[in-house]
């Protein structure tokens, strides 16, 4: 630690000031982003505490602003993991200054610990005077998560075999790492996408990165396994995930007719994953057959993919930006007033409609309104064709998953109880037989 008096000061600029003597694995990172003068841009973190202010003691000394920024302004606590299985520990930021610490643009209440998440931006000297006080800036990461490479490296370190499939937000490939001659699938996504989606650059750039916070939080037999992330030429995010050689859901409802039995058994994996991720305060927001791997090609068991759209939701739960696709959207996503992790059992309910009968439940081709109305006003029919030899207990769970009112709408833990999902659909219960059945 340097050591420098502590005397007020009128500048404007500022300076970290940290031990550059530690030991060789840092746990996590800070990055400095606006109005330092350091030389220094990148600060490795070591301690499982660390108090940043303007005191001398401190772990991170801020220089410089000494009117704006407390003694010990914040400390940053490194947690334990929940178990040994989890490649990832929680970080706590919790806040002890007079000007306050705000999290991506959200003041931090004093003296409570909050999560910090990966690429989250943490800012002093957020306020507002005659006299402009430039904020300091940085963001978080965790250093042991994603590793900066160069192209070579990848190449060294992985054989390409072929590739498996390319979409909007990037590419996916089938590789074998060279370490343990195994084979996986590296998804690179590219960062500049989400300028489509997110007002800025800088939100642009930490969105990309949810989708790695998403997955290295996860351990779950039915969601897919993220062991490495890297990083490359700052703008592709290379994801080394679980090889699940079965195609997607989407290919084999193209090419199989599936059984009630086997709907039922693909449905209720579903629905777990979704228990699970909703648990955890996620939501995937992109729930359809392309997104759910099918581990074999004739087998019932799955691994829900793709999160780059996922978010942890707020404390109460609303999220507003319209993402998903379109015709597995739920209504209150595309009205745009706020919706919550209900959103995701919505076109759990498309899903298993296109199951049971190759179709989905809202086609502008097909049916009497456009596809956006049709959407809106939750219209679908169950198709006699289609649906002469289906169940009512497998119909009566598709309606009261696609419920307009999503205060309506099963929950997972609700749906998993559902009588059709226990195999007995004789025992539609009372709290199941509130919907009218949907028919031509």
């Amino acid at each position: 630690m340097s050591d420098s008096n502590e005397n007020s000061s009128s500048s404007s600029s500022s300076e970290f000031i940290t031990d550059s003597e530690q030991e060789e694995n840092p746990w996590g990172k800070i990055n400095l982003r606006k109005h330092t003068k350091s030389k220094t841009k990148e600060i490795l973190l070591f301690n499982n505490e660390l108090r940043i202010g303007r005191s001398s003691q401190c772990d991170i000394q801020i220089k410089g602003l000494e009117n704006h920024i407390s003694k010990v302004h914040c400390i940053i606590t490194k947690g334990e993991s929940k178990n040994e299985n989890d490649p990832i520990f929680p970080v706590y930021i919790e806040d002890n200054s007079t000007n306050g610490t705000f999290v991506n643009g959200l003041l931090l209440k004093k003296g409570k610990k909050q999560e910090l998440h990966f690429y989250d931006e943490v800012t002093f000297c957020q306020i507002r005077s005659k006299k402009s006080i430039p904020p300091i800036i940085f963001t978080f990461e965790y250093t042991s998560i994603l590793d900066k490479v160069k192209n070579e490296e990848i190449s060294k370190r992985f054989e390409i075999i072929k590739k498996l499939g390319e979409g909007k937000f990037g590419a996916v490939f089938l590789v074998k790492d060279r370490k343990d001659q195994k084979r996986y699938a590296i998804k690179s996504v590219n960062t500049d996408y989400y300028q489509s989606l997110f007002e800025s650059s800088e939100s642009c750039r930490k969105k990309s990165f949810d989708e790695v916070n998403s997955l290295l939080s996860f351990n779950h037999p039915n969601i897919v396994k993220l062991h490495e992330a890297f990083l490359l030429k700052d703008k592709y995010i290379l994801l080394k995930l679980d090889f699940v050689g079965g195609g997607d859901l989407f290919e084999s409802i193209s090419t199989q007719t599936f059984s009630e039995q086997k709907s039922r058994n693909v449905m209720k994996k579903i629905l777990e994953a979704l228990k699970y991720m909703h648990e955890k305060g996620y939501a995937h927001r992109d729930i359809k057959p392309e997104n759910i791997l099918m581990v074999t090609k004739n087998g019932n068991d799955i691994k829900l993919t793709d999160f780059g759209l996922s978010r942890a939701f707020p404390q109460d739960g609303t999220m507003m930006t319209c993402v998903g696709t379109e015709n597995y959207i739920a209504p209150e996503v595309v009205q745009g007033n706020g919706y919550t992790k209900s959103c995701d059992l919505w076109s759990a309910g498309v899903v298993l409609y296109n199951m049971l009968s190759g179709l989905s439940p809202f086609d502008g081709n097909r049916g009497d309104m456009p596809l956006l109305q049709q959407i809106l006003q939750g219209k679908f029919y169950f198709y006699q064709e289609e649906f002469e030899n289906i169940s009512n207990a497998a119909k009566n769970l598709i309606n009261m998953l696609i419920q307009v009112n999503p205060d309506r709408r099963l929950t997972a833990e609700q749906a998993l109880n559902h009588p059709w999902i226990l195999g007995n659909p004789e025992e539609i219960k009372d709290q199941f037989q509130n919907i009218d059945e949907k028919n031509n």
